[in-house]
């Protein structure tokens, strides 16, 4: 009897900025997040032709892992007893902290595995002190050729610059405003697309996009200054 393939082994993470700056969007962060990526995971896992892994983590000063490499299915919705904004924003040191324990947990040179990683944050990075923006963006370039994908949502602060800084693909950076609830809708909305759209071509055997949330070839055929402008969302 002919050995069953391994189905694909897709790893996602969302990393949440829990920094005090996210109370002023409390009610509509847990909404949107609960509406729209949770439940795109787990509807979309049902139908996907490869076994799906969900890391969920949160950080302000420190890195709060609220699970990792889970079922789907275990996905518990955010309220405001899990989710309570507090403190600065330690971005690096959380990317840094998935990325190791992914490392640890998993086998980076099985090329049945891809990896996507979703960093969500309202401002930029202030608090971080073991990873630095060097030592980030060196990690990231060297993945990005393993089969990872690192994408962005924020709003706030300079997404040109983090964009550049953390070796980001520029179809992966995408700006929202969280002074709005609408917009904040919209931009989960618009990230559980992605994400939907990403399980639907690991099961064609695609294992990194560089345009989760937008065309970087026709990005790339703008201006630099354009391209500054398209990523500010202006």
């Amino acid at each position: 009897m002919p050995k069953k393939k391994k189905l694909p082994q897709t790893y996602i993470t969302i990393i949440l900025d829990s920094s005090g700056s996210m109370q002023s969007c409390l009610s509509d962060t847990i909404s949107s997040f609960n509406d729209t990526i949770q439940k795109t995971i787990k509807d979309s896992v049902k139908d996907a032709k490869s076994e799906t892994h969900v890391s969920f983590v949160t950080f302000s000063n420190d890195t709060k892992i609220h699970f990792f490499n889970e079922d789907p299915s275990k996905l518990v919705p955010l309220t405001t007893e899990n989710y309570i904004p507090d403190g600065m924003t330690a971005l690096y040191d959380a990317v840094g902290t998935v990325i190791t324990k992914l490392g640890k947990e998993t086998d980076l040179e099985d090329k049945n595995n891809a990896y996507m990683i979703i960093i969500i944050t309202d401002g930029a990075e202030n608090a971080s002190k073991e990873w630095t923006s060097k030592a980030v963006s060196q990690k990231i370039k060297s993945l990005k050729r393993k089969r990872w994908t690192f994408a962005y949502l924020g709003s706030g602060h300079d997404l040109s610059e983090v964009q550049k800084s953390m070796d980001l693909d520029l179809g992966n950076v995408a700006n929202y405003n969280a002074s709005s609830g609408v917009a904040i809708r919209h931009a989960y909305h618009q990230t559980s697309e992605a994400v939907s759209n990403y399980l639907v071509g690991r099961a064609r055997g695609v294992d990194h996009t560089s345009h989760f949330f937008n065309d970087e070839d026709e990005i790339r055929d703008m201006t630099e200054e354009d391209q500054e402008d398209h990523i500010k969302g202006e």
